[in-house]
C-alpha cells in the first residue's frame, strides 16, 4: 500500500464515521427528546450540549495527536463510542424514568433550561467527545501521508466526512429507523463503529501509517508532488482574528441552516423526511464546498484575501438562493409566510400528487435555497487551515479552529432559534446573517496585503445587490384565491398566520389558522363541528369533570368547549407563536385567552404531563397530524400509558385522528395502540374526523341528563352552531365500539411505540395518497349501538339510535358519492346536509 491508497482508506473512514456520527445525532435528539419534550428550549439545549462535546473532543484530540500513533488512538475512540451505541438505549430509557418518576429539578417554562442542558451533556459527553477528537486524530493520519498537501488533504476529509455525514442522515430516517427502531438503530450504529475500530486496530500495523512525516515520501508513490508552496507573504491576521472568523463562519452557516429549514419547511411541511433532506443537502454543500475550499487554499498566496472574499461572497449567495428559490414560485415573496405545497391546487393533492415527487421536489428546492451559500461556507474551514500549514502542526492546530467553530455555531443554533426569528423574523434574520457575513468580509480583506482591488471591489458590490434582491419585499396584491392575512407571528418553534376569506358557505368571512405553513384548523362549519365535538364528547362523557387538561391549542376551539363543559383547564401548546395566533378566533373559542379558569402553558406537552404530578378527570389532546415530525410521540403507547397514570378514577382520555392523509394502516395503528392500554374504547365520528376514547370502565351514557347538561350557555350555543341540538344528536356520532375496534385494529402492522414509531415514518409516504374511504365503510356500517344506562323510555333509545344511523348513512353516502363519481365538493356538501340534521330525518 502506497501513501496515496493509504490517504484513500482515511477518507473512506472519515465518510464512514461521518456516516455514524450523524445516525447518532438523529437518535440522541430524538431519546433527549422524550426525555425533555420538543420544545425549542429543549431542543437547543440538546443541541448544544451535542456540539459543545464535540467542539471540546476536538481540543482533545489535538493531545491525542501530540501522544498516540494516530491510527491507534482512532480506532480505540471508536471503540469507545460502540461501547456506549450499545449502553445507549438503556441509559436513555433509565434517565426518562428518573425524570417521570423521581424528583428532578426540571424548568419551568419561563426559565432556563438548566436540567435538559446539563442532562443532555452529562449523558452525551463521552460520545460526543470522542466523535469530536476523531476529525482531528484523521487529519493529523492523513496529513503525515501527504505532507506536501496539507491544506488540500484537510479540505477533502472535512469533505468526505461531511459528506458522510449527509448519507447518515437520509439512512437514518428513510430506512434503518423504520426498518428497526431506535434500539435496532443504535446498535446498528454501534456495530458500525465496532468494524471501523476493528478495521482501523489492522490498519495501523501497516509500515505506510507507521512512517515518520519528516521523512521523504517514497520514491515509487507517483501521486508525491513538488514541496509545498510557502507562503508569499508573512500572515497578517492576528491569530485571535483568525479564531473569531471560524467561529463566525460557524455562526452565520448554522443559523442560515435553522433560518432556511424553517422557510423550507413553511412550504413543504415539517414531516421527517422534509427535516432530513433539507439537513442532508446542507451537509452536501459543506461537503464539496470543503473539498474544493481545501484544493483553492493550497493554490493561494494569500489566503487571508482567500477567506475575506469567500465570506463576501456567502452573503451574495444567500440572496442568490433566496431569490432563485423565489423565481421558482413565480416572484411570490416567500419570506412573508409561505403556504405549504403551494406549487399545486388542493383538489390535486388527492390524485396527482405523489410521495417519489413530493421528495424531489424537497431536493430540488433545498438545494435551489441551500447549495450556493452552503458551498461557499464549506470553503472557509480549508482555507482557514492554511494559515497552520506553516508551522507544520496541522494536526493539533486544527483541534483549537474546530472547537472555535463549533462554539460559533452554538452561539448560531441559539441566536437564530430564540433571538432572530422570535424577534425579527425570516426576512430580517437574512439579512442579519448576509450583514455580519459582508462585515467580516470587510474585516479581512483590508488585513490582506493587496487590500480592495477593482477586482474584489465588483464582487462586493454584486453580493450587496444578490442580497438586496433576494431579500426585497414582494408586492402585496390580493390573491388569486382571496385569502387576506390578518395575523402573523414567528417563534422558536413554529410561525402561525391567521387568513380570512370570504365562503358563501358561512354567514361571515372563515379564518384558517396556518402552523409554519401548513393549514391545522379553520372556523368553516366541519373544522368548527369535528374541533367542539372533541372536547364536548370527552367532557361530556364524564358526570362531573372538575380538572382537565388538553395537550395543543390549535385554535383554541377544542380547550373552549372542555372549559364550558367541565371545570378548571390546563391547555399546553409548545409554540408561542400559536397562543399569539389564538385571540384571532375569540369569537369562536369563548374568549379562551381570558377565562380565568383556564390556564395556558408554553412547554412541550408530553414533557408537561411528565412533570406533573396531579391527575385529571379528562385528558384530552388537540394535536398536529401524526405525519408531522415532533407530534409522533402523543400517538406511542408510552404516551397513552402516561396519560392513563394521570387519570382520576374515572378518568376518561381521549384521542383525535384525522380521517385524511393517513393510510387505513395508520388509522388502524392508533386505534391498535390506544386499546392495548385502556380496556374500554370507542369511537366517535365528527365529520372528516374520529375521536377514541378510553376508559378504565366500561360507559354508559344517560340521554336525559346529558340534554340538562347541554341546556347551559355557551355550551348549548356553540353545539347548536355545528349541528348538534339535542342530546340524541351528540350520542349519534358514537360509530364504533370494542368489538368492532378490535377487528379494525387487525388491519394494523404493529403497534405504534417510542422505539418505533412506525406510523411517523409511514403517514408521510400515505399523506397524497387516496381518501381513506374503507375506514368510512368499516364505521359507517358497524352494527355497535351507543351504549345507554338502563331503564330508559323506549322513545328516547329509539331518537338516539336514528340519530346514529343517520349519521353512519351520511357517512356511506359522502362514500358511495365519491366512488359513484361525483366530485368532492358535492359529495362534501350532501355530507355537511346530514351532519346539519339536514338530510335523513
Amino acid at each position: 500500500m502506497n501513501r496515496t491508497s493509504a490517504a484513500r482508506v482515511i477518507l473512506l473512514l472519515s465518510i464512514v464515521s461521518g456516516v455514524a456520527a450523524l445516525g447518532y445525532e438523529v437518535l440522541f435528539f430524538r431519546s433527549l427528546g422524550l426525555v425533555f419534550g420538543v420544545a425549542v428550549h429543549a431542543i437547543s439545549a440538546v443541541v448544544g450540549s451535542f456540539l459543545l462535546g464535540l467542539g471540546l473532543g476536538a481540543r482533545l484530540g489535538d493531545r491525542l495527536c501530540a501522544r498516540f500513533e494516530p491510527l491507534r488512538a482512532y480506532a480505540t475512540i471508536e471503540l469507545l463510542i460502540a461501547l456506549f451505541g450499545y449502553l445507549a438505549p438503556f441509559l436513555f430509557r433509565a434517565l426518562r424514568t428518573a425524570v417521570e418518576h423521581g424528583d428532578l429539578p426540571i424548568r419551568s417554562s419561563d426559565g432556563f433550561p438548566l436540567a435538559p442542558l446539563l442532562g443532555s451533556f452529562a449523558i452525551l459527553s463521552i460520545p460526543t467527545l470522542a466523535m469530536g477528537a476523531t476529525f482531528p486524530v484523521l487529519v493529523r493520519a492523513i496529513t503525515r501521508l501527504r505532507p506536501e498537501r496539507e491544506a488540500s488533504a484537510v479540505g477533502a476529509l472535512y469533505g468526505a466526512n461531511t459528506l458522510g455525514a449527509a448519507i447518515g442522515t437520509l439512512t437514518t430516517a428513510f430506512f434503518v429507523l423504520p426498518a428497526l427502531g431506535m434500539v435496532g438503530a443504535y446498535h446498528t450504529l454501534a456495530g458500525i463503529n465496532l468494524l471501523l475500530a476493528i478495521l482501523t486496530a489492522a490498519l495501523s500495523t501497516k509500515r505506510v501509517f507507521l512512517s515518520d512525516p519528516d521523512l521523504a515520501p517514497a520514491s515509487n508513490d507517483s501521486a508525491v508532488k513538488a514541496p509545498p508552496r510557502a507562503l508569499a507573504e508573512p500572515p497578517a491576521l492576528d491569530p485571535k482574528l483568525l479564531l473569531a472568523t471560524v467561529a463566525i463562519a460557524g455562526f452565520a452557516s448554522v443559523a442560515l441552516q435553522i433560518l432556511s429549514n424553517r422557510l423550507l419547511i413553511g412550504i413543504l411541511g415539517g414531516t421527517v423526511y422534509v427535516f432530513a433532506t433539507v439537513l442532508a443537502v446542507f451537509l452536501v454543500g459543506i461537503a464539496f464546498g470543503g473539498a474544493a475550499g481545501g484544493s483553492a487554499a493550497e493554490r493561494s498566496d494569500r489566503p487571508i484575501g482567500l477567506l475575506g472574499m469567500l465570506s463576501i461572497t456567502f452573503a451574495g449567495a444567500i440572496g442568490l438562493g433566496l431569490l432563485m428559490l423565489r423565481h421558482k414560485f413565480g416572484g411570490e415573496d416567500l419570506l412573508q409566510g409561505p403556504d405549504n405545497i403551494g406549487l399545486l391546487p388542493e383538489d390535486s393533492m388527492l390524485t396527482e400528487f405523489s410521495p417519489l415527487r413530493y421528495f424531489g421536489i424537497a431536493i430540488g428546492w433545498s438545494a435551489t435555497l441551500l447549495l450556493p451559500a452552503t458551498l461557499i461556507s464549506g470553503a472557509a474551514f480549508p482555507a482557514a487551515c492554511r494559515f497552520f500549514a506553516r508551522s507544520r502542526r496541522i494536526g493539533s492546530d486544527l483541534g483549537r479552529l474546530y472547537f472555535f467553530n463549533t462554539l460559533g455555531s452554538i452561539v448560531g443554533s441559539i441566536a437564530a432559534a430564540f433571538v432572530l426569528l422570535p424577534a425579527l423574523g425570516l426576512r430580517t434574520s437574512f439579512a442579519v446573517i448576509g450583514g455580519i457575513s459582508l462585515v467580516l468580509g470587510l474585516v479581512l480583506l483590508r488585513n490582506d496585503r493587496s487590500g480592495f482591488t477593482p477586482t474584489r471591489i465588483a464582487l462586493l458590490v454584486g453580493c450587496v445587490a444578490l442580497l438586496g434582491l433576494g431579500l426585497r419585499k414582494g408586492e402585496t396584491p390580493g390573491r388569486a384565491d382571496g385569502l387576506r392575512t390578518v395575523f402573523f407571528a414567528d417563534s422558536a418553534a413554529s410561525s402561525a398566520k391567521v387568513q380570512e376569506v370570504d365562503d358563501i358557505a358561512e354567514d361571515e368571512p372563515v379564518r384558517l389558522l396556518r402552523v409554519s405553513g401548513k393549514t391545522v384548523a379553520s372556523s368553516i362549519f366541519l373544522d368548527r363541528r369535528l374541533q367542539y365535538l372533541l372536547g364536548f364528547v370527552s367532557a361530556l362523557a364524564h358526570p362531573h369533570p372538575e380538572r382537565m387538561v388538553c395537550i395543543g391549542l390549535g385554535t383554541g376551539m377544542t380547550s373552549a368547549a372542555l372549559a364550558v363543559a367541565g371545570g378548571t383547564l390546563d391547555v399546553v401548546e409548545i409554540s408561542p407563536a400559536v397562543i399569539a395566533a389564538c385571540p384571532q378566533f375569540a369569537q369562536w373559542n369563548a374568549e379562551l385567552h381570558r377565562r380565568e379558569d383556564t390556564t395556558i402553558h408554553h412547554d412541550d406537552g408530553r414533557a408537561w404531563l411528565a412533570r406533573n404530578k396531579d391527575r385529571f378527570d379528562v385528558i384530552s389532546a388537540d394535536p398536529i397530524d401524526p405525519c408531522v415530525s415532533g407530534s409522533a410521540y402523543l400517538y406511542t403507547a408510552e404516551y397513552y400509558e402516561l396519560g392513563r397514570r394521570h387519570l382520576a378514577p374515572g378518568g376518561l382520555m381521549s384521542q383525535w385522528i384525522p380521517l385524511y392523509d393517513l393510510a387505513t394502516s395508520d388509522i388502524a395503528g392508533i386505534v391498535k395502540t390506544f386499546r392495548s392500554v385502556f380496556p374500554h374504547v370507542s369511537a366517535w365520528v365528527t365529520g372528516y374526523d374520529m375521536m377514541l376514547l378510553g376508559s378504565e370502565a366500561p360507559l354508559a351514557f344517560d340521554p336525559q341528563q346529558l340534554a340538562t347538561r347541554m341546556r347551559a350557555e355557551p355550551l348549548l350555543s356553540m353545539l347548536s352552531d355545528v349541528g348538534v341540538d339535542t342530546a340524541e344528536d351528540l350520542l349519534g356520532c358514537y360509530f364504533a365500539g370494542e368489538e368492532t375496534l378490535a377487528q379494525f385494529a387487525s388491519f394494523a402492522p404493529a403497534m405504534n411505540t417510542d422505539d418505533h414509531p412506525w406510523i411517523e415514518f409511514h403517514a408521510p409516504r400515505a399523506a397524497f395518497g387516496s381518501y381513506p374511504l374503507e375506514v368510512y365503510k368499516i364505521l359507517g356500517r358497524a352494527p355497535d349501538r351507543v351504549p345507554l344506562i338502563p331503564e330508559l323510555p323506549e322513545p328516547v333509545v329509539l331518537a338516539v339510535h336514528a340519530a346514529q344511523s343517520r349519521l353512519k348513512q351520511g357517512a356511506l353516502e359522502f362514500v358511495t358519492q365519491i366512488e359513484g363519481g361525483a366530485s368532492y365538493g358535492d359529495a362534501r356538501t350532501l355530507y355537511i346536509e346530514y351532519l346539519r340534521g339536514v338530510a335523513g330525518r
